[in-house]
């Protein structure tokens, strides 16, 4: 690419997808004729357990319809993706088992009904304003067919271990990108508010460089402009109520059922320290995606994982975990730590599984990728009103910053890569015009506060 060796890539990584609406394709054809958004059209149903059609509606409140928390388990994906958990993936996706799914949760058919529920663009200004301003993908997945920890374990660095599984402890989570790119003798650091994941990995673990504080350290690199090559942030995942002279803070993941408003915020604010400044602004891409689809409803089947025609992007099945916590047991399947609970979700949805092998052909692996997540990439670089429709993953994100900053070696056939997952993935390029800019001057208006008569205000 041909891309100044200052441009820096941040990627906000939240938590919970908001579905595609139908208006938002509406204002954006009426934009450009590019924009062509493979969204919902307003008449797409699911079945409850009754019987009963579900409509998709876009009336979600900030807060409090989706308590329980909805499943997005791999055995809640596979009932959504095909109606029954067990069905075999040779088979084609109906997209019939959203509200089923959610039946599992709130044990009451008309509860389930809320699954099908989406946001207005009055609801979400500030993502609505980006959107539409610079450009987005519409067949951008999640890694996997699963929960957050493998999603994000594959944002890190492209393998889950074969764990799907949403456990704590990731200490042996093999090379990572910002291991790689410190071997490039780049800087890469995750900002954070309360809590990632990626402290936990042996490669990171206690090694202050690769972690800062979103408000203590990523806002005054911005204003100093000094960010790293790679930046990830991390939303807060937890509300906090405060006190003994402590603030409340609100939890900015937008997972349900915590307020959206607050994800909001933290965008507009990472947003305005990015392009308030014109040095780090015309030297940054700024991605905002999502981990995960959340357990809510969508009408488009998962595609092939693009990892060289394997059934896994490292050799590991689902559930028959590998790592380096003691070889050689350790690296045979089956034999990688904190694995149990990996195990026991993998044989909920294969019957036949086994920890050890072999690993039955009829069920789901780490070829399908998870449901569309949204993306919206914000730049000088960006193409305005633009529309991607090539299909992308996670990794397609180590992809980029492994060809923008890791050349590969007279001895390497390859560019330095993680697994085959990142290695095949498809890169963000087309999104982009790096010669032009077209994206330099644009202006975003302060984005309006949604009134009480917006639909789901309430």
């Amino acid at each position: 690419m041909a891309v100044d060796k200052h441009v820096h890539l941040i990627f906000g990584g939240l938590h919970l997808v908001t579905t595609p609406d139908p208006e938002i394709t509406r204002i954006a054809s009426a934009l450009h004729d590019q924009w062509k958004i493979d969204g919902l059209k307003g008449d797409e149903t699911n079945l409850d357990s009754n019987n009963v059609a579900v409509q998709v509606s876009n009336d979600a409140g900030f807060a409090g319809d989706f308590t329980p928390d909805p499943g997005h388990s791999g055995f809640d994906t596979l009932t959504q993706l095909y109606g029954d958990a067990k069905t075999s993936i040779l088979q084609k996706p109906t997209m019939s088992g959203f509200v089923r799914s959610y039946e599992g949760k709130t044990h009451d058919p008309q509860a389930a009904h809320r699954i099908m529920k989406c946001f207005s663009p009055q609801k979400l200004p500030v993502l609505t304003k980006l959107a539409q301003q610079f450009c987005v993908c519409d067949r951008w997945f999640s890694s996997i067919p699963g929960p957050t920890f493998p999603n994000r374990a594959y944002m890190h660095g492209a393998t889950s271990m074969g764990r799907v599984d949403m456990g704590i402890d990731w200490r042996k989570m093999p090379t990572t990108i910002y291991e790689r790119l410190a071997e490039h003798k780049l800087d890469s650091v995750i900002y954070y508010h309360d809590s990632t994941m990626a402290s936990t990995f042996d490669g990171l673990a206690g090694k202050k460089d690769f972690f800062g504080s979103f408000v203590d350290d990523f806002l005054p690199a911005c204003d100093d402009d000094d960010l790293p090559a790679y930046s990830f942030l991390e939303p807060r995942f937890a509300n906090s109520a405060g006190g003994n002279g402590k603030p409340a803070f609100s939890a900015s993941d937008q997972h349900p059922d915590h307020d959206v408003r607050a994800g909001e915020a933290l965008i507009q604010r990472a947003f305005k320290a990015i392009w308030g400044n014109p040095k780090v602004r015309n030297s940054t891409l700024f991605i905002i995606v999502y981990d995960e689809h959340g357990g809510f409803y969508d009408h488009v089947a998962p595609a092939a994982a693009r990892q060289g025609g394997a059934l896994n992007p490292d050799g590991i099945n689902p559930g028959q975990c590998e790592d380096l916590s003691n070889p050689p047991a350790s690296e045979q399947p089956g034999g990688g730590a904190q694995c149990t609970i990996s195990q026991s979700d993998a044989a909920a949805i294969c019957p036949g599984f086994t920890a050890t092998g072999p690993y039955p052909a009829n069920c789901a692996n780490f070829n399908q990728l998870g449901f569309r997540v949204p993306l919206i990439a914000v730049s000088p670089f960006s193409k305005p009103h633009y529309v991607s429709h090539t299909v992308g993953d996670h990794t397609s994100l180590l992809a980029l910053i492994e060809k923008r900053f890791l050349s590969p070696t007279s001895e390497q056939v390859t560019r330095p890569h993680m697994t085959a997952r990142d290695l095949n993935a498809a890169t963000l390029e087309d999104m982009f015009d790096f010669n032009r800019a077209p994206s330099m001057n644009t202006a975003i208006p302060a984005a309006p506060l949604p009134s009480a008569s917006d639909p789901g205000c309430s």
